[in-house]
């Protein structure tokens, strides 16, 4: 909803909202058809979380991309529940917050690689692990980490203390 009035702020909004429709739908294609380029580590790591911690999801993105990158990757099983903004209209905070009281989650860390995920785990009450090799800058995690690695031995362990 922000990018394309930014990209394209002469075109007048119906143009501009028909062109981003047809940019999601092959957006949506391409991420199907090729997955996407995951950070080192990561689709063994969570292949062996899943064994040991329930995963979820929680996305500011369209309707859809969720499921269609999870496709691409091969790591739908890998994922119990997700939400994002494109299905219900609300901030990544208010899905982050529905989706743990959704699942009747208890101990919750909300991993994330941008200042805006630490703003929604501190709007939903929640943990904040700053995984350092994402997009952005981050001042506010109670952890950090710069290896997908070193993230799941640390869940292990603490999965494996209760």
């Amino acid at each position: 909803d922000q990018i394309f009035p930014r990209l394209f702020p002469d075109i007048n909004p119906e143009k501009r909202e028909r062109l981003s429709q047809e940019c999601y739908l092959q957006e949506a294609e391409f991420i199907e058809r090729q997955g996407g380029l995951l950070y080192p580590g990561v689709a063994q790591g969570l292949l062996a979380l899943r064994e040991v911690c329930r995963l979820f999801i929680v996305s500011n993105g369209q309707a859809g991309y969720i499921e269609q990158f999870l496709r691409g990757t091969g790591l739908q099983d890998c994922f119990r529940d997700f939400e994002c903004h494109g299905n219900t209209g609300l901030s990544k905070g208010e899905n982050l917050r529905d989706l743990v009281q959704r699942q009747r989650i208890h101990q919750v860390w909300y991993v994330g690689d941008t200042l805006g995920d630490a703003q929604a785990a501190r709007f939903a009450g929640l943990p904040f692990i700053f995984v350092e090799y994402g997009f952005g800058q981050c001042d506010e995690a109670e952890m950090r980490f710069s290896e997908f690695s070193r993230l799941v031995d640390w869940i292990g362990s603490e999965v494996h203390a209760f």
